[in-house]
């Protein structure tokens, strides 16, 4: 996906995704680049704009609240290891 996508942009939208600060805020920036450009993403996935718009949103909500917490801090406020939190991730627990 990632390869048609990228073919289909141009070297400044691929520019500025790569100089996002995550991964996926690169990808929602280059996907919402091309959605003003009339490429279709729709055969990419029909719904890839509205995620793209949708991740592009959280990164800006958490950049606004001060960013994420570490491992380390959220075992400290679960009162659990930082080993537990790691495991809680892989596994998409609370």
């Amino acid at each position: 996906m990632l390869e048609r996508v990228s073919s289909s942009a141009s070297s400044e939208a691929l520019k500025t995704a790569l100089y996002s600060l995550t991964d996926v805020g690169g990808v929602a920036t280059l996907l919402s680049d091309l959605a003003p450009l009339d490429v279709d993403l729709s055969s990419v996935d029909p719904f890839v704009e509205a995620m793209a718009l949708g991740a592009a949103m959280k990164q800006e909500l958490l950049t606004s609240a001060g960013g994420g917490l570490t491992s380390g801090q959220v075992s400290r406020a679960l009162g659990i290891t930082r080993q537990a939190v790691d495991k809680r991730r892989m596994r998409h627990a609370r």
